[in-house]
């Protein structure tokens, strides 16, 4: 699937931006070091727009270029001696049916053969689980009693930001947009509250509420007026993880936030963004963490899947206007869809 051309910066939809394309690839094609992959699932996610807008861990999407996603695949040929075909693993792949990538620009991961859940890698032991458990763990250092709020709760990662911090003892609050998102916040992941930022008087005021005693830490994947409010209850040596800005994912140029810089100051609090490569080097370690605790049903994928390529435009346009629970998925293939716990 091809960007036809770039999104403009307030765009909330996508679907007419993209166009099929057909390109036969060649065993020829394949450079040294590179692989072959068959792409069987990619994932649809906030960052995608962050994408057509500036270079990050990976290039800048630019018109003519193919859409590229989080996505797992499964090696047909190979030039590199650490990659064999017929291995699974995980990376920056596009949407498509195969690709050729360079595996340490692809940041491809191996995933094993005999995985009983090969799509939680792209939400509950890919890249959102990792985002929330090095997020929460390296930067936010819980502690049994602190009190956490979490900003797109009902999201694919912070859904998983709430399990941990009740898994690691902590009085966990959501904010997310809507009752139906609250209801399944508070009932499905089973935490201690949820505030519905667009039906609420005085967000500030009802953090406070459900909060008396002060914020310890807040994991923010919203940004703007949503990370004033909660700064405005945070405590002494808070900690704030930035990790997504979705309320400006639309709007680049709109309203900003971050307006109690005093605050901080005041409450001594740290406030820290990350990218999540810069944990790589612990990927393996905190797989095996999230495993056991999928093992010992305290955590689960949240996870709604796409039949066939020509839907993740559709889904793209769903996540943006705020329709998703947990994480979109496209499946190209039926492939390793987990299966529902």
């Amino acid at each position: 699937m091809i960007v036809e051309r770039l999104p403009e910066e307030t765009a909330i939809t996508y679907g007419h931006i993209f166009k099929p394309s057909s390109t036969v690839l060649q065993s020829s094609d394949i450079k040294e070091g590179e692989v072959l992959l068959r792409v069987h699932h990619i994932s649809v996610d906030p960052t995608n727009r962050i994408w057509f807008a500036a270079k990050t861990y990976t290039d800048q999407i630019q018109a003519g270029d193919i859409m590229k996603a989080f996505g797992i695949g499964e090696i047909v040929e190979s030039r590199n001696a650490r990659y064999n075909p017929g291995e699974i693993v995980q990376g920056i792949l596009g949407w498509q049916e195969y690709i050729i990538v360079e595996p340490k620009k692809a940041k491809l991961n191996h995933i094993p053969l005999d995985s009983p859940f090969p799509s939680y890698y792209l939400s509950l032991m890919g890249v959102n689980g990792l985002t929330a458990y090095f997020g929460l763990k390296e930067i936010g250092k819980p502690k049994k009693g602190d009190t956490v709020i979490v900003s797109s709760a009902a999201g694919a990662t912070g859904s998983i930001v709430c399990r941990l911090a009740k898994i690691w003892g902590c009085k966990v609050v959501g904010i997310a947009g809507g009752a139906e998102k609250c209801n399944f916040v508070r009932n499905e992941l089973k935490i201690d509250g949820c505030i519905d930022y667009k039906n609420v008087a005085n967000l500030e005021k009802e953090i406070h509420r459900l909060c008396p005693e002060g914020v310890d830490i807040y994991y923010d994947n919203a940004g703007e007026t949503i990370l004033d409010a909660v700064l405005a209850n945070i405590k002494d040596n808070a900690r704030v993880i930035l990790c997504g800005a979705t309320s400006t994912y639309t709007n680049f140029k709109g309203e900003r936030g971050l307006k109690l810089v005093s605050r901080i100051i005041t409450k001594r609090a740290k406030i820290e963004g990350f990218v999540l490569y810069r944990f790589q080097k612990s990927f393996a370690d905190a797989v095996f963490d999230l495993l056991d605790m999928v093992e010992a049903k305290e955590l689960w994928g949240i996870e709604t899947h796409f039949k066939g390529l020509e839907k993740a435009p559709e889904a793209l346009d769903k996540l943006f206007r705020g329709e998703n629970i947990g994480k979109f998925i496209i499946d190209i293939t039926d492939g390793f869809q987990a299966p529902k716990l």
